[in-house]
């Protein structure tokens, strides 16, 4: 453990900056209809994720299938995802992946970040997913930071759709998936620790 703990310290140190991350980011409105948020969403996590990658774009993806009230099927545009790139020739290749979107629409009641105590945050995706890139960017900062980077690449997508099932960024998950030897995936647990893996009526 001593070799990494200065960098899990500087981790410990960055706390409260993490919290005015996720507050900022919890009070956009990125539910998966909600396009504009979606992509104020990818430009943010850009943003924080650029000056980490050797590159780092936003990833067009094909159009999504949609089904109307009178069942007649229609393609419907798919907003982009994020995807940062480092060491792509490194030894080890890590696949971190987290989404964009949340189940909370524009009309929903429940659109801000309130801190409720000194360990509480309670707001629109602090949990499912936002507090996870926020975790996932921090971590890679660390990584950066360290002489462990070297031997290390590492990849991030971000997709825009994963509320509803990732139907324009399926395919691109799986390729992710393919070219990585580890793959960290930064939803939350429930209070226990469980993880939940399958949900009746998901396909």
């Amino acid at each position: 453990m001593q070799p990494y703990q200065p960098y899990l310290d500087w981790i410990e140190d960055q706390a409260e900056s993490m919290v005015t991350t996720l507050t900022a980011w919890s009070n956009v409105n990125s539910g998966s209809s909600n396009h504009a948020g979606v992509a104020r969403m990818a430009q943010l996590c850009l943003d924080t994720l650029r000056p980490l990658g050797d590159k780092a774009a936003l990833t067009p993806l094909p159009p999504r299938e949609q089904v109307g009230d009178t069942g007649k099927v229609s393609l419907m545009d798919s907003p982009a995802g994020v995807h940062v790139t480092k060491r792509r020739d490194a030894p080890m290749q890590v696949f971190l992946g987290a989404h964009l979107d949340t189940v909370f629409p524009l009309d929903s009641p429940f659109q801000e970040a309130r801190r409720k105590d000194n360990n509480t945050l309670h707001g629109p995706g602090v949990a499912d997913i936002k507090g996870g890139i926020v975790v996932l960017c921090t971590a890679l900062e660390a990584l950066e930071r360290s002489p462990f980077a070297q031997n290390i690449g590492w990849e991030v997508f971000l997709n825009p759709d994963e509320e509803i099932g990732s139907p324009g960024s399926h395919d691109f998950l799986f390729d992710c998936g393919k070219r990585n030897q580890l793959g960290l995936i930064f939803e939350p647990s429930l209070p226990d620790g469980t993880l939940v893996s399958a949900r009746k009526g998901s396909a």
